[in-house]
């Protein structure tokens, strides 16, 4: 057993966090909640359900993570992952509850035909959502789940599993004659996967809008997009309105200090309270160490506010209301008239290049002689966890040069939603040139001006919150036409895109104002879905004044993307740190204050698992006619991650005039995404970017398409991507050429395609297109039972317990016995062959033996022995428990009469754990037990336990007709 995660405490000075290191040795017996150890090496039994594992280490400072002596305090013990057991569709339906991080096993084919009148007609709901996700492993032991229908036209993330987690897995299973239909990522077997999925096959139909795929509607890695850090929202008066992102995000950042200018109409007292929330909704883990609300009291008409120049960051500034120089020209980088746009405060926004770089050149009209000139902006910068590249503030040399007001790296980046900021060019102009160029990437602005108004005086006045209460609260609805814009009062419980898990030691719930009152690295540390609803003192403006706000905090944030720290809790950020993550000397002061504050406050332990981002759909296929909007695929719909050794056969139609891409495979092939050894003959229909392989492309450099093929005949499509700039090695070939071996073995290499062990070709199969081996029903040792079926049974196949699979001799048979509901077994000299074996209920005879029944049948079988005359020891083994008193019986179908083989002998075993009825007896080839009546190495019978009727006379003779 390994750990997944633990942490330690060692003597009140060092934290160490780890992964999957190996336990010691020497089992100390039970280990409980508080139970205390001594020095030593231990091994941690299998733990209680539901928990995990941590340690606490009293008095060491070795530093060793792994063989720390001491005294150690057992915190909890983690879970194993726990089994399932699934054999029809209720309890398929069921793994959402409490089965999420099973390991999950489909034991038969289900019939789900009855879903269709599930939930009012919305059907099966689907396995884990955006915020519960399915982070198990699904076995479905190469069965078919029959008829599913799912119908939510309006939801996301549809198909058997709604959203795979990363390190969630999918495998050997089928899902046939389905019909599903959602919204944006919707597939057959799940709508967005995180994790692996290996030989799953869909058929059917799968309806929906965005992210459409046969098998697989999103295809990607599991840790959100973009980076917002905490949401605030302030009481309006009226309702909680959405203000501003705040925070700053490691590793670019190693300070937290953030200030932003709350609009005064937004903020009105509630109950003589100032009412603010701070909600963490996205990917990040937020370190929140102080919050202070700053307020301004002055005369009317102006606002106080900041600057995104760093180092001036906690200067505060005065702007007029209405600033004396509006802006009178703009132009920007692409040379549009951006004047309109720009000159106002209003809901007009710059113009966005695909580029996502822009500059603007401002003409504020004649600056000379002013003695403060204030650049007034208002902006907002997309959501992004890439690093910008262009920040300027530029104003022109006597030559009409551009040159650097302002360098790069003495400007911050602006928020995400947007602030209203100021930029003091005051003796920053060399020239009488008053023109302005301010740049950025990845950014939209709102408005400029300029003010040379003289600053009012303010009175300042600073307020900690005097109540701050983390509790969970949710994911609010986004628009994100110009920026993303929060709506607090429509709220799920669900984030809007699947996230990576974040664990580790939380902050626990309750009033956390203590930690919010100092810079001091005692941090609220939030997770996912958490809000901080916070209340500050709150005094009446004096009559004649004006109040502004500043809001201050010190928060800073990783994201799930930042690398395997990204997730974790540690290492813990500090004040004074050089650089995240840091490494030796650097670490978390551990004074005996912030170890108390550790102990008594992060008590919140939330369990989670890396994400290895090493999703993939291998070995997988679909026939399933898919139909959707925009981004639609045989397939997959969206995918950015690995499809390899898979093929599509279904039919594919995308319908939107300005985004629809559909091919037969995948309907977008994105960033990093890559395709290899598949092939896709479906017929493709779309208003734009069909191709006859993958609907788009994305043109990013990582982008891979290869070894692969698609029928050109059937797409009906000429272009295998759909866009002119595809570099795509999947080859057109006509529908005889798909169905030719040498296509696959020779036009890419013959290594490239496996034709011994993964692919085959055959007229009577999957209408000669090559398929799996694998799908071929296997009978390798020619008895008439399926190798699935003995290797499915007990003692792993080996049911007659002789150290060999049966499937893997000729002279043994395991087969499901439908009589008696157990598994039986036929056993052969090793020198015969079993070419059938049946079982067969007395009831189904023309005759009945009369005085016996059979609770397991009688097993009617034909070997072959191949020497005429050959006496043969038979053994039946039938599994569960029969009864007693047995006697073998003969049935001889040529006269219909039943006879005592008086000669058997009945033994007990247990084998798997389970009873087993074993009889030995001999039969000679040729003689009366021998139906086929012929002296020619070949036995026919039909024999069977039989156990006599209560009160009915045992006479070995005659029969009853059964009518």
């Amino acid at each position: 057993m390994n750990w997944d995660h633990y942490k330690i405490f060692v003597s009140d000075c060092s934290i160490y966090d780890c992964s999957t290191p190996d336990l010691p040795t020497d089992d100390p017996g039970e280990w409980d909640l508080g139970t205390l150890v001594t020095n030593g090496s231990y091994t941690i039994p299998n733990p209680a359900e539901g928990k995990y594992l941590a340690i606490y280490a009293a008095d060491d400072d070795n530093g060793d993570p792994v063989t720390i002596g001491g005294s150690y305090t057992i915190i909890a013990v983690k879970n194993t992952p726990a089994t399932y057991n699934v054999t029809d569709c209720e309890e398929l339906q069921a793994i959402s509850d409490g089965h999420l991080e099973d390991n999950v096993y489909l034991l038969n084919d289900i019939d789900c035909s009855e879903t269709f009148e599930w939930n009012a007609g919305a059907g099966f709901e689907p396995i884990g959502n955006n915020s519960d996700q399915f982070f198990g492993k699904f076995f479905g032991n190469g069965y078919t789940i029959s008829d599913l229908t799912i119908n939510r036209p309006g939801a996301d993330y549809i198909g058997l599993f709604g959203v795979l987690g990363d390190g969630g897995e999918l495998q050997n299973f089928t899902l046939d004659n389905v019909n599903i239909v959602g919204d944006d990522s919707v597939g057959a077997a799940v709508g967005y996967l995180g994790g692996t999925m290996n030989n799953v096959h869909s058929s059917g139909e799968i309806r929906g809008y965005y992210n459409i795929g046969g098998l697989v509607g999103e295809h990607a890695e599991p840790l959100g997009t973009g980076s917002s850090s905490v949401l605030l929202y302030t009481w309006d008066g009226s309702d909680y309105t959405y203000m501003h992102d705040v925070g700053r995000g490691m590793p670019r950042n190693v300070v937290g200090d953030d200030y932003v200018q709350v609009d005064s109409s937004k903020l009105q007292p509630k109950d003589r309270k100032y009412s603010l929330k701070m909600a963490q909704e996205y990917n990040e883990i937020p370190f929140y160490d102080e919050a202070k609300l700053i307020t301004f009291d002055h005369e009317p008409g102006y606002n106080i506010v900041t600057t995104p120049i760093r180092n001036n960051e906690g200067n505060f500034f005065s702007v007029a209301d209405n600033p004396s120089h509006p802006l009178q020209a703009c132009t920007d980088k692409y040379g549009n008239n951006c004047l309109d746009d720009l000159a106002s405060d209003d809901d007009k926004w710059s113009y966005k290049h695909d580029s996502n770089i822009n500059y603007w050149n401002l003409d504020f009209g004649d600056l000379s002689g002013a003695s403060r000139i204030m650049l007034i902006l208002r902006g907002a910068i997309d959501y992004t966890l890439d690093a910008d590249s262009l920040r300027l503030v530029q104003v022109k040399n006597s030559v009409g040069e551009w040159v650097n007001a302002y360098t790069s790296s003495q400007i911050s980046s602006l928020g995400g939603s947007p602030r209203l900021l100021a930029i003091d060019l005051t003796g920053k102009f060399v020239s009488d040139n008053y023109e302005v160029r301010i740049g950025y990437d990845r950014t939209r602005i709102n408005y400029f001006a300029v003010d040379t108004s003289a600053p009012v005086t303010y009175e300042m006045t600073e307020l900690h919150p005097e109540t701050a209460n983390l509790g969970f609260r949710g994911y609010s609805e986004v628009n994100r036409e110009y920026y993303w814009d929060h709506n607090y009062n429509n709220v799920s419980d669900q984030p809007l895109e699947p996230y990576a898990p974040q664990f580790g030691w939380f902050t626990k719930y309750g009033d956390v104002a203590q930690l919010l009152s100092s810079t001091n690295d005692q941090f609220v540390i939030m997770h996912q879905g958490d809000v901080i609803d916070m209340e500050f003192e709150y005094n009446p403006v004096e009559d004649g004044k004006e109040r502004s706000f500043i809001f201050y905090n010190w928060i800073i944030y990783k994201h799930a993307k930042s690398g395997s720290y990204g997730q974790t809790v540690e290492p813990l950020p500090f004040k004074g740190m050089s650089k995240y993550p840091y490494t030796s000397p650097e670490t978390y002061p551990f004074t005996p204050v912030n170890v108390s504050y550790l102990r008594e406050w992060n008590t919140r332990f939330i369990q989670g698992s890396f994400s290895n981002n090493s999703s993939t759909v291998l070995n997988s296929s679909s026939s399933a006619d898919v139909y959707g909007e925009e981004i639609v695929g045989g397939l997959v719909g969206y995918n950015e991650k690995l499809v390899d050794l898979s093929f599509a056969t279904g039919n594919v139609y995308a319908e939107d005039s300005s985004y629809s891409h559909a091919r037969g495979l995948v309907g977008f092939n994105d960033d990093d995404g890559t395709v290899s050894r598949s092939y896709a003959t479906g017929n493709v229909t779309g208003d734009s970017d069909f191709g006859g392989f993958a609907g788009y492309f994305g043109g990013y450099e990582d982008e891979v398409i290869e070894f692969s093929f698609w029928d050109i005949q059937t797409a009906d499509v000429t272009d295998a991507c759909g866009n002119t700039d595809c570099e795509s090695d999947a080859v057109a070939k006509n529908t005889t050429e798909m169905k030719a071996l040498a296509t696959f073995t020779t036009e890419l290499g013959a290594n490239s395609w496996d034709f011994e062990d993964i692919w085959a070709i055959n007229a009577a199969y999957n209408d000669s297109y090559p398929f799996f081996i694998w799908a071929i029903p296997q009978d390798s040792d020619n008895d008439g039972i399926l190798d699935q079926v003995e290797d499915d049974g007990p003692n792993s196949g080996d049911a007659n317990n002789d150290g060999t699979p049966d499937s893997e001799q000729e002279h043994v048979s395991s087969f499901y016995n439908e009589v008696s509901s157990a598994y039986s077994v036929l056993e052969a000299p090793n020198t015969c062959t079993i070419s059938s074996v049946t079982a067969q209920a007395e009831a189904s005879l023309s005759v009945s033996d009369s005085g016996y029944s059979y609770p397991a049948g009688l097993l009617n079988f034909t070997i072959d022995c191949g020497t005429p005359g050959f006496t043969a020891e038979i053994k039946i083994y039938h599994y569960g428990e029969l009864g007693s008193d047995f006697v073998l019986r003969k049935h001889n179908t040529n006269n219909n009469s039943f006879t005592t083989i008086s000669e058997a002998t009945f033994s007990q075993a247990t084998i798997d754990g389970q009873p087993v009825n074993v009889v030995t007896y001999s039969i000679t080839d040729g003689s009366s037990l021998d139906l086929d009546d012929e002296l020619n190495g070949i036995i026919v019978d039909p024999v069977g336990y039989g156990i006599s009727d209560l009160g009915a006379p045992v006479t070995g003779f005659g029969g009853r007709h059964n009518r």
